[in-house]
């Protein structure tokens, strides 16, 4: 038996101890009538424990040295902005007593389409929308700014190594912005960080769990159809297939069950076949829901 999809919230609620009396009240209600099964209630509840005592990784005591390094080398880049746009127009009035030619080689040297594209991350009079530890996407083209333009002025290591560095920080940078938005209470920000998870190549273990956790208990259903995708794009870890296994006969809303058919087909797992089974026994299901599983049961057999 599967929670009804209208009562997740309090499930939910119920297992993190967070319902409000009113809330508690209404919970009671429902289990007295025989809407919340306390015996599905109390399984979900040895699952949420097992969850939680996942280990979480400490944070890098490092991070926060390097975030402040990264914004200290934002203000150096515009700076340097500042500085090459003043040295431009001065240059410019010179050209205009320059021949045609000789304008057209001093325009053209020392200009660099890397301190052309710098403006256009953060406008000028502003600054970067620091936010749980950063907007992502903008730290990080700042950060990679910053490392091409050692690469333009020799004396600071070798490519292979600024290529290396770059490639760990904004690793590191998604992984800390996706765990983050997963806190939010909007839909929208829970979106983006399942959606950023699928752009972190090799994610750590608590990057694994926090999907889990959105999949099993996450309210709102585009979000947890998004943590499925989410969980075939890291299909190889080892707790991925389980858990997608797991959440089969688990989830009321037919758009994750499908989403729940179309995964398993990815990674073709045999295992699912059974949940699928069961599933079908329910007598309340909607016949594309039905059919699509039936349809699954055929590739998976």
């Amino acid at each position: 038996m599967t929670p009804n999809e209208k009562h997740i919230d309090l499930i939910t609620g119920y297992l993190q101890d967070s319902l409000s009396d009113a809330q508690q009240q209404e919970f009671d209600r429902l289990v007295r009538a025989g809407k919340i099964d306390m015996a599905e209630v109390r399984e979900m509840e040895v699952h949420f424990r097992q969850l939680g005592d996942l280990p979480s990784p400490e944070p890098d005591p490092a991070m926060g040295e390097r975030f402040h390094a990264m914004l200290q080398q934002e203000k150096e880049i515009r700076r340097r902005e500042e500085e090459m746009q003043q040295e431009e127009m001065q240059q410019e009035e010179k050209n205009l007593s320059q021949p045609d030619q000789k304008r057209q080689e001093r325009e053209t040297a020392g200009r660099t389409p890397l301190l052309r594209f710098i403006p256009g991350l953060f406008p000028s009079g502003g600054t970067p929308r620091i936010r749980h530890m950063q907007t992502a996407a903008s730290i990080a083209a700042v950060f990679l700014a910053g490392l091409l333009l050692g690469l333009l002025y020799p004396g600071r290591g070798t490519h292979d190594q600024q290529i290396q560095q770059i490639a760990a920080e904004v690793h590191d940078l998604r992984e800390m912005m996706m765990i983050s938005l997963l806190d939010e209470s909007s839909a929208a920000e829970r979106l983006r960080a399942v959606n950023i998870s699928m752009e972190i190549p090799s994610p750590q273990e608590h990057v694994i769990f926090a999907l889990v956790q959105t999949l099993h208990f996450d309210p709102n259903v585009n979000v947890r159809v998004a943590a499925v995708d989410a969980l075939v794009h890291h299909g190889s870890h080892p707790m991925v297939r389980e858990e997608l296994v797991r959440a089969i006969t688990r989830q009321p809303s037919p758009m994750v069950q499908i989403a729940l058919a179309d995964a398993m087909i990815a990674l073709q797992e045999p295992r699912a076949a059974r949940e699928f089974q069961k599933l079908l026994e329910q007598e309340e299901m909607e016949d594309p829901v039905r059919d699509k599983i039936e349809q699954t049961l055929l590739v998976l057999l």
